[in-house]
């Protein structure tokens, strides 16, 4: 499973301004952006511990960060 074919369309639309999400990405600053990226990693990480195959990540990774 590609983790970014799942996680990127989350984190930025290209092109910009397809969708109200956009907007928000547009003006946090790349701090804000990797603040918000980093706290659904430890998130999901400490919620389901280590040891399981990357696609169970993957999947909670994105509904975190669809949550976020």
């Amino acid at each position: 499973m590609d983790l970014t074919k799942q996680v990127l369309p989350l984190i930025a639309c290209l092109p910009p301004g397809r969708c109200e999400s956009c907007y928000l990405y547009d003006i946090m600053t790349e701090n804000e952006l990797s603040y918000i990226i980093r706290g659904a990693i430890f998130k999901v990480y400490n919620a389901l511990g280590p040891g399981l195959l990357e696609s169970v990540y993957v999947a909670a990774l994105v509904y975190e960060l669809k949550k976020a």
